[in-house]
């Protein structure tokens, strides 16, 4: 079993990634909760 070693580099870009992802469908999940005539507040 190898031993992969992750450079700050490659870390940071995963972790942003996943919070994208997260962010996305805390988004997506809002907007279908909130009334459409508020989404222009959300969405700049």
């Amino acid at each position: 079993m190898k031993v992969v070693t992750l450079s700050v580099e490659n870390l940071i870009e995963g972790l942003l990634s996943t919070v994208g992802d997260i962010a996305d469908e805390v988004l997506d999940r809002v907007l279908r909760i909130v009334p459409a005539h508020n989404n222009a507040l959300l969405v700049d």
